[in-house]
């Protein structure tokens, strides 16, 4: 398979799972209070839902959440770039995806009682196949690298002081 299609499978692959991710739960914080969990809260991309474990089926909507967007400019960027064959767009999606994880783990393990959710994974995984798509845009460099022949450029001699002009 060449270069040019790994890049086009590689960063689409990772724009499908990223705008997957987003709608799939990020993380679940478990709200205690007085030693008896009372609540959970399910952070997806596009809102935070608060729910009660004692009752099943008391679903509360609760504030939107902003989480969602670098994805969707992370597989935006991957698209374009994988449609493309451009490395620039592909490396900025992959590297938004990593400010995604590291900005959404902060969030999320910064308290205790959080835990990671499919969407979490599933951001991890389009991480993963964008780093692979960045390394199949470099691979086929080299190969292009290697032809290129540098034009003849004539050498003087100045050794030995003798200048031509």
């Amino acid at each position: 398979m060449s270069t040019k299609r790994l890049v086009l499978v590689f960063s689409l692959a990772a724009a499908v799972v990223a705008v997957l991710a987003t709608f799939l739960p990020q993380f679940v914080t478990h709200v205690s209070l007085s030693g008896r969990t009372s609540l959970d809260m399910i952070a997806t991309g596009w809102s935070v839902d608060v729910v009660d474990p004692e009752a099943p089926g008391t679903k509360r909507p609760g504030q939107g959440s902003l989480n969602g967007i670098s994805l969707v400019v992370a597989a935006l960027l991957l698209f374009l770039g994988g449609l493309r064959n451009a490395r620039g767009p592909v490396i900025a999606g992959t590297a938004f995806l990593g400010g995604h994880l590291l900005t959404l783990g902060l969030q999320a393990f910064n308290s205790a009682g959080s835990a990671p959710g499919l969407g979490y994974w599933l951001a991890i995984g389009a991480f993963l196949l964008g780093f692979a798509a960045c390394l199949a845009s470099y691979a086929g460099s080299e190969q292009r690298q290697v032809q290129t022949a540098e034009p003849d450029v004539p050498v003087i001699d100045t050794r030995h002081g003798d200048m031509p002009f």
